[in-house]
């Protein structure tokens, strides 16, 4: 072959490869779609970039705080339970503000502020044994009084960050077009209570000559008070982790079940004796806290969703240290302070839904 045809013979080989049967380019295509070799990223004009919800609502609660002292006088005996004092919480109302947001990638930060209305909550009891002090093994009830309680105000907030992931959907999921997600959180609690207690009676046994007290029995008189008795303020601080189970089901409804917890608490508690002229503030770096809450959401026309949830908490602050203030100043008290609390609720509110897109 000569050198000179070659250009001819290039040129006739490449027109007839660019007339390619039909069936081939079908082969080709179907080819190319089950091996793609690069995929260009198309933007989603749907996709959210940002979501949230912004709102409010109404709590009703109730429950019972406590407040102990255990006697410390003699460190090679077990602890005596000296004194111990229920602030019961009834009828409870309190009304807060919701803000949650939510990215693309399944970030969650959530905030929540409430405080409460000034109420009548119940009678407060007050019961000491004061022996121990003297013989740890004398455990009979020595004085007891009980004030109208009210509970002046109280105030809540928490933060919690949590990232949701979406679980693998079984054949009905699919069909019922229902998500089930699952989000490890992390959250922090804030709780400050103030209650006051005035009138009502004091029952407390005379003191013997050997500095031991009567057991308290009805043979001793009740003293009628008027005015200021007892107010108690607590202020804790409790950190938590925690799992939520988000179902996601058609027509806008939701259910979700969360429960977190942690053994850690920092409670800061003033309890004022107004008859005996006594400040008492108790210190607890040590507890736990536990938390359990179920909430159902359903939108509505108008980006709008009502919800309304249940939830139940106990937190226990432990091995407290107690500080007495007299005319002269605080001292440090030869004993152990502790605090826990019990509180159940329902709430109900509305949030306006929000997102924004690329």
């Amino acid at each position: 072959m000569q050198k000179r045809n070659l250009p001819v013979i290039v040129f006739l080989f490449f027109l007839t490869m660019n007339e390619v049967p039909a069936q081939d380019l079908d082969v080709v295509q179907k080819l190319r779609e089950s091996f793609p070799i690069s995929v260009r990223y198309q933007k989603d004009e749907n996709e959210k970039k940002l979501e949230g919800e912004l709102g409010g609502g109404i709590d009703f609660g109730f429950g019972r705080t406590r407040e102990y002292v255990f006697n410390n006088t003699f460190g090679f005996y077990p602890k005596q339970l000296l004194s111990l004092l229920n602030w019961p919480i009834e009828n409870e109302v309190n009304f807060f503000l919701l803000l949650k947001l939510k990215t693309k990638y399944g970030l969650v930060i959530q905030g929540r502020f409430g405080a409460g209305v000034p109420h009548k909550s119940g009678n407060i009891e007050d019961f000491d044994w004061l022996n121990v002090q003297i013989n740890p093994s004398r455990r009979e009830l020595t004085n007891y009084s009980e004030h109208e309680n009210f509970s002046a105000y109280n105030f809540y907030a928490n933060i919690c960050f949590s990232k949701q992931f979406l679980m693998p959907q079984s054949k009905a999921m699919k069909k019922k077009n229902v998500f089930l997600f699952i989000a490890p959180m992390l959250r922090l609690d804030y709780v400050q209570h103030q209650w006051e207690s005035k009138n009502g009676y004091i029952q407390y046994s005379a003191k013997g000559k050997y500095g031991d007290y009567e057991a308290l029995s009805s043979f001793v008189p009740k003293i009628v008070l008027h005015g200021k008795a007892i107010d108690y303020a607590q202020r804790i601080l409790m950190p938590a982790i925690g799992l939520e189970i988000l179902l996601k089901a058609p027509r806008g409804f939701e259910i979700s079940f969360e429960c977190s917890g942690a053994p850690a608490l920092y409670a800061n508690c003033l309890d004022i004796h107004w008859a005996r002229d006594l400040i008492f503030n108790d210190i607890m770096k040590s507890g736990w806290n536990i938390s359990a809450c179920m909430r159902m959401c359903k939108k509505l026309p108008h980006a709008l969703v009502v919800f309304g949830e249940t939830k139940i908490a106990f937190a226990s602050g432990k091995n407290g240290v107690t500080y007495c203030k007299q005319q002269e100043g605080f001292f440090l008290l030869p004993s152990i302070s502790g605090t826990d609390f019990l509180y159940g609720g329902i709430s109900f509110g509305l949030m306006y839904h929000f997102e924004t897109k690329h």
